[in-house]
């Protein structure tokens, strides 16, 4: 079997927790756009940083699933990065796209598009 990749958030606290940060610097060069009532350099590289960090954490978070296991692929690295296919014990979905992978000692969650979330729950069960 290929490998094949779907593209994920992490779940729901870490997800608003980190697009509140990016979003952040969204408001803070609509904020200097504001305050210099011209559209000048700085609001244009803010809105340039906010524009790669938004893509970065788009493309940067997914699922990569083969034969043998799923591999979480994250911004910033912590433990438990992949989980072998035989401990998987149940994979669940919501209608809102939240997939809950279940293992003997843990559950992930991931949001994702409810078409991809149906798609990462068929090919895993």
């Amino acid at each position: 079997m290929k490998t094949k990749k779907y593209y994920s958030q992490p779940d729901v606290p870490t997800s608003i927790t980190c697009w509140s940060f990016t979003w952040m610097i969204f408001l803070f060069s609509m904020l200097l756009w504001l305050e210099i009532t011209v559209f000048q350099v700085w609001t244009l590289s803010f809105l340039i940083v906010f524009l790669i960090v938004a893509f970065i954490e788009l493309k940067g978070r997914y699922l990569q699933i083969t034969n043998e296991k799923v591999k979480f692929h994250a911004l910033i690295i912590y433990n438990n990065q992949e989980i072998e296919r035989e401990k998987i014990q149940s994979v669940t979905r919501n209608k809102w796209g939240v997939v809950k992978i279940h293992t003997e000692n843990e559950t992930y969650e991931f949001l994702m598009m409810p078409k991809t979330a149906k798609k990462v729950v068929a090919e895993l069960s």
